[in-house]
């Protein structure tokens, strides 16, 4: 029987293939295709090796020998020439240097390192907008796991940052490419990723595509929520509009209204600016905001977030569309969806719990096994230490703890005994009017809160709730009506396993709206939540 022939070639895949990245060469059957048996892209020819190799390093080293020769013949004749020249010449001696002058070269012990490719831990593609995000996130993670010398630079091709890090004498990757989440499916799907980052859930036909080799993509250990950004609508600092409803935002950027008088401003012409170009945010704005629909001829189409944020810092006439990290110095308004309060999107509790109508998460979806080193910078990326990047970042946490506010001065001794040494939560219950049922919004905001303290590890025992009522009723009924109410939302704690350790009414002292309007006592009737440390 013959012996089988080989073929050498080397994979020319770079950062998609762990082949080309060893720099290794492939042997392949003669007479098969001759392509890397990992990608399947066409290989190259590998460098010169074997004999070729031994007789171009002889071939070198002779032709060297051969210069140092003749170089060695042309310095001695000139030497002699210059001796010939100068024989009774004395040359003046510089004084041998001190130790102290003397250059103090550190002398290795061992042979320096292999000059290696560095190792590339992870590739993540997706999201322009979560790009910086996920960045600093693997540089803090290569950090925490030891490595030294952490940098970030731009890779080898366009929208490629590189986070890099020294691990003895290695030198260790993170590639994040930053397209759009669409592209980042398709990579994955084809072998050229480990990980997308996506400010929208995967769509069903990305799913179709992705099942077979890589299962169920929306399982928890394939789909994760890293932190939840939001739809800011900014006008200049100088406006001191505060609010508009989800409606009144469709008009103005839908060109029907174009004047600020008519949504409560001082008058004068409405300038929008928004992210026209295709693109995450012109789409999340659309569906969020826009009912599907797009923006009005009158809206002026700027490159970025960042661009709108500039126009409208510079125009006092100016309103924009950006997102959380973009705010800055600008003011935000509050935003009312059908059925709900205006509420601002810097509110973390809101965007938490999903109360502010233009919220949505952001994604990173995983394909390794579960020992793979994304696992491990998931587990990162979702610790205290991860999550705090993600509020340095600008956007909102989905697992932190809410932030607390400072009890009102005016409250009496009583509630002040009640709630000593705690902190009331930016939110509260309401009712309807003359009842113990929650309002439109409130049964869902109770089951947002109850899952959210819950995944913090907060027990009821650290929970206080203060009913409050209207003043249409006596002294006695309205606290009576008031105690009812707490007893409701503390019931309503207890199905989730969270029984509050104390709960009173308090009827209608300290109001937070005028008592005068059906508004205002609605929103007087209200159960308040307080945290103890």
């Amino acid at each position: 029987m013959e012996p089988m022939a080989y073929t050498r070639g080397r994979c020319t895949n770079f950062d998609y293939c762990l082949l080309a990245d060893s720099r290794r060469d492939v042997e392949v059957l003669v007479g098969q295709e001759f392509a890397c048996p990992e990608c399947g892209k066409p290989l190259a020819a590998p460098p010169v090796s074997g004999d070729e190799h031994r007789w171009a390093v002889i071939a070198m080293i002779g032709l060297g020998a051969v210069t140092l020769l003749s170089g060695a013949l042309y310095l001695g004749m000139r030497l002699g020439e210059s001796a010939y020249r100068r024989v009774n010449v004395t040359l003046p001696q510089a004084p041998p240097p001190t130790v102290a002058s003397m250059p103090q070269l550190a002398i290795a012990t061992t042979a320096p390192p292999p000059l290696v490719p560095p190792s590339v831990l992870m590739r993540v593609a997706g999201s322009a907008d979560m790009a910086s995000l996920v960045s600093a996130l693997a540089a803090a993670y290569l950090s925490q796991s030891g490595d030294s010398h952490v940098q970030a630079a731009e890779g080898p091709r366009p929208g490629m940052t590189t986070i890099s890090g020294q691990r003895g004498d290695n030198r260790e990757e993170i590639l994040v490419t930053r397209s759009s989440a669409t592209d980042g499916f398709q990579v994955l799907a084809g072998g050229g990723a480990d990980m997308v980052m996506s400010a929208r859930r995967l769509l069903p036909e990305e799913q179709d595509a992705l099942r077979p080799s890589l299962g169920d993509m929306e399982a928890p250990s394939a789909e994760h929520v890293v932190a939840l950004d939001a739809l800011a609508v900014v006008v200049n600092p100088a406006n001191m509009l505060g609010a508009l409803r989800l409606d009144q935002v469709r008009a103005v950027f839908g060109g029907a209204i174009r004047d600020w008088s008519a949504i409560g401003g001082s008058g004068g012409s409405i300038h929008p600016y928004a992210v026209r170009t295709v693109s995450e945010l012109h789409a999340r704005f659309s569906a969020l905001a826009m009912a599907g629909g797009d923006f009005g001829a009158n809206t002026n189409g700027v490159a970025d977030a960042a661009n709108v944020a500039a126009a409208v810092a510079g125009d006092p006439h100016g309103i924009g569309v950006v997102d959380l990290p973009h705010i800055g110095t600008l003011r935000a308004l509050a935003i009312a969806a059908p059925g709900y309060e205006a509420v601002p999107p810097t509110n973390k509790l809101a965007a938490q719990i999903g109360d502010y109508p233009m919220t949505y998460p952001l994604y990173l979806y995983n394909s390794a096994a579960p020992d793979a080193i994304s696992q491990r910078f998931l587990a990162f990326a979702m610790s205290p230490e991860g999550q705090g990047i993600v509020a340095q970042a600008g956007l909102v946490s989905p697992s932190m703890p809410p932030d607390t506010v400072a009890v009102s001065p005016v409250a009496s001794e009583r509630l002040k005994r009640f709630i000593a040494g705690a902190r009331r939560l930016p939110i509260a219950f309401h009712f309807l009017p003359n009842s113990n049922d929650l309002d439109l919004n409130g049964q869902h905001d109770l089951d947002h809160l109850a899952d959210l303290l819950k995944a913090n590890n907060i027990t009821g025992e650290r929970l206080i709730l203060a009913g409050f009522s209207d003043n249409h009723q006596g002294p006695n009924a309205s606290q009576l009506l008031a105690k009812r109410r707490a007893d409701a939302v503390a019931a309503l704690f207890a199905l989730h396993g969270l029984t509050p350790l104390r709960v009173a009414g308090f009827g209608a002292e300290l109001p937070v709206a005028d008592n005068g309007s059906e508004e205002g006592r609605a929103r007087n009737r209200r159960v308040e939540v307080y945290l103890l440390p």
